[in-house]
């Protein structure tokens, strides 16, 4: 059974929350100083939240994911015979 949404669907749902953060945070500066300062705070909470959850999303998915298109570029995994570029002879 999967826990987890489909990763296109659940990634872009977290880019909307991302924007939603951001208008949350616009709309925060145009209130008066005490809702303003309350407004920044939750939208820049739902901003972080967000951003971690995209970055942790994509790291799950390229660490467990045998389609993950960064894998033959990683660091530490290297580029196997397969994913060579052609080579001219």
């Amino acid at each position: 059974m999967k826990m987890f949404m489909p990763t296109g669907m659940s990634l872009g749902l977290l880019l909307i929350a991302l924007g939603i953060g951001y208008l949350v945070c616009a709309q925060a500066s145009k209130e008066v100083k005490g809702l303003k300062t309350l407004g920044r705070i939750i939208g820049m909470a739902i901003i972080a939240i967000s951003a971690v959850l995209i970055v942790s999303k994509v790291i799950w998915f390229c660490g467990y994911s045998k389609t993950c298109p960064l894998k033959g570029m990683m660091m530490d995994k290297g580029m196997t015979q397969q994913q060579m570029p052609m080579q001219k002879k």
